[in-house]
């Protein structure tokens, strides 16, 4: 992780593991993605105020890389209380640009981006 940038090594170092909800919540919503044994593997969930306005929390597992949860603790760290209609705004730019992804290591960005989504699309 050394020769990654200092926005990936806080994120990574920072990152604390999650225990997952149980799923059969109304206010909780899940997404996975990735292929165990093919590539990295992200469950994300959100934890929704009770007019599901606003992500309360996010909890994450990543089956991967390091950069891979450096990726979703800074998207954790930026969504929570954010509302879902801007949650819906941040995208693999975001991302890459703000942690300083290299071009190898974007693929990390691209599936929390698609977790992040997926799961906002499940509310409906």
């Amino acid at each position: 992780m050394k020769a990654f940038s200092a926005a990936i090594w806080q994120a990574f170092t920072q990152a604390t593991p999650d225990d997952l909800w149980p799923e059969h919540q109304s206010n909780i919503v899940t997404a996975q993605v990735g292929e165990r044994g093919r590539t990295n593997v992200i469950v994300l969930q959100l934890m929704l105020d009770s007019a599901h306005q606003t992500i309360v929390e996010l909890r994450f597992k990543v089956e991967g890389c390091g950069v891979a949860i450096a990726v979703l603790h800074w998207l954790k760290q930026r969504v929570q209380q954010l509302s879902i209609q801007d949650a819906q705004k941040i995208s693999v730019v975001d991302i890459i640009e703000t942690l300083q992804l290299p071009p190898h290591k974007r693929h990390c960005a691209i599936m929390a981006e698609e977790a992040l989504k997926t799961a906002l699309s499940n509310l409906s």
